[in-house]
């Protein structure tokens, strides 16, 4: 059944008019240049694509629309960042610098299947099918997400858990993507605004949904971290409740989610050892495969490091990579038996670093290296967990001493 998207009664702006496109152009110039917006984001512009009786007969609705969105493009500020919400979305390619992937998302965890249902899981669907488009095309926009206040009710007759919230934050954190928050900060709580302060700012990543043509809303989503200094691998694991296995449905139930370690691009027969953000905890050392036992609607997020025969950082509770957007390099001294490392600080953040220190070397104690200010410690088996907070945003060095 064929469904009338525009009114017939509508009137729709000539895109190919002259006199349209020096005012959109005129527009576009005081929005950016004039008013100094960074950010811009443009919605139902592809309501033209249905107009007909163009001025200029000659031209395809699609050249018509890239031809305005062009225009657009370089009113603007060099340096401004322009997001589109379009429909289908290869007619911005080379022009949006972001791209808004479906219907605007509403605090809702929504089970529903049905193209026109919004939520939650209806964007993970499309978070996963476009991924691969994320910092390759343009930067994907999966919408805003919300983290549970109570405005959402009042404004939409639903509200998220604290569970259903980190799930969602912590996907779009995982994919590299736009962040936008729907819940106004002054109704946000304690543990809330924890959960926004960990998953912020976004590294400029792109997970990868392993399970991607397994399940309809993939379970294991794996990030790998490679800069100069640091070399290891982030997997979260979602238990999304009702899902979908290779096309048949399965029910919400607690569920065991499995990786192969080949399958992230890792060695099947090294050590590695493990750290899982929300709960904070070492998971341990592990060999071939990664697994934890998931309830439903809740979300784990592990660490994957090689296992060095040296003392390592192992774990890092500012951020939910655990290290990549605050810790600027890590260095082991094997001479003066020192793991050194630099890291920026938020003000009166209390910082939790993890360590993993093999049987044969005995740790002594952590302090900062500018001002020899001994830093509280604590030594479970092979983990050292290291524990400070600093008053005043700053960047500083610790060291770890051995013997």
């Amino acid at each position: 059944i064929m469904k009338q998207v525009v009114s017939k009664e509508w009137l729709l702006l000539d895109i190919t008019n002259p006199e349209f496109k020096q005012w959109l152009r005129a527009l576009f110039e005081k929005i950016g240049r004039e008013w100094g917006f960074g950010f811009i984001k443009t919605d139902y512009v592809y309501y033209s694509l249905f107009a007909d009786g163009y001025y200029n007969p000659d031209i395809t609705t699609v050249e018509a629309y890239r031809e305005a969105m062009k225009i657009i493009k370089q009113a603007l500020p060099p340096d401004a960042f322009l997001v589109e919400v379009a429909v289908p979305v290869v007619n911005s390619i080379g022009i949006a610098d972001g791209m808004r992937l479906g219907l605007d998302i509403k605090p809702d965890w929504a089970d529903d299947e049905g193209y026109l249902t919004q939520g939650f899981k209806p964007m993970v669907r499309n978070v996963a099918r476009r991924y691969w488009m994320n910092r390759r095309v343009w930067i994907n926009h999966p919408d805003m997400f919300y983290l549970g206040s109570p405005e959402e009710t009042e404004r939409w007759g639903t509200r998220v858990t604290l569970e259903e919230a980190r799930c969602y934050a912590t996907l779009a954190s995982l994919s590299g993507e736009i962040t936008k928050i729907g819940d106004s900060f002054t109704g946000l709580d304690s543990a809330q605004i924890d959960m926004l302060r960990k998953i912020m700012p976004v590294y400029p990543g792109n997970a990868r949904p392993i399970d991607l043509f397994e399940h309809l809303y993939p379970e294991v989503w794996h990030l790998p971290v490679r800069t100069q200094d640091l070399d290891y691998d982030v997997v979260g694991m979602f238990n999304w409740g009702r899902n979908r296995s290779w096309g048949v449905a399965t029910p919400e139930q607690t569920e065991t989610i499995r990786v192969n370690l080949a399958d992230l691009g890792l060695s099947p027969t090294r050590r590695y050892i493990v750290s899982e953000f929300w709960t904070g905890e070492p998971r341990g050392e592990i060999e071939g495969s990664l697994e934890a036992v998931l309830l439903p609607r809740t979300v784990r997020v592990f660490a994957v490091h090689e296992l060095r025969n040296r003392p390592q950082l192992i774990g890092d509770n500012r951020h939910i990579t655990q290290g990549a957007t605050d810790i600027k390099w890590v260095e082991w001294n094997p001479v003066k038996k020192t793991l050194a490392g630099r890291q920026k600080l938020e003000s009166d953040f209390e910082y939790k670093l993890m360590f993993h220190v093999p049987d044969d070397v005995k740790f002594i104690k952590a302090a900062f290296e500018d001002t020899g200010l001994v830093l509280d410690s604590e030594v479970r088996g092979d983990i050292v967990t290291v524990r400070f907070s600093d008053p005043s945003a700053s960047e500083r060095s610790w060291t770890l001493f051995f013997e």
